[in-house]
């Protein structure tokens, strides 16, 4: 074997190593974004589980408080005037 085969064996075998390093590579970024695309969808969905909830709660909430307001008038106007004295309160000392 001359020089020229040797050089050309060489060759080959980084050709080899090279395409091998390349699939390699492109293997990780498939995975890479699989792994995202599937995390993506993860948090998506849990973002839109906690989002029903709180819509759930807070629809709830309203129907309680028109209830409380509709059987209690007096005493739902006391809070109402209650919590604007207090917010009036804490605005002006902010302002000031």
């Amino acid at each position: 074997m001359n020089e020229y085969d040797r050089f050309n064996e060489g060759k080959d075998a980084a050709r080899e190593i090279k395409d091998a390093v390349k699939e390699g590579a492109d293997q990780v970024v498939s995975t890479a974004r699989t792994t995202a695309a599937n995390v993506a969808e993860t948090a998506t969905d849990k973002f839109n589980e906690v989002r029903d909830e709180a819509q759930d709660k807070l629809g709830d909430l309203y129907v309680r408080t028109v209830d409380y307001v509709r059987d209690q008038p007096i005493p739902a106007l006391g809070f109402a005037a209650l919590g604007g004295a207090v917010l009036a309160l804490l605005l002006r000392r902010g302002g000031g």
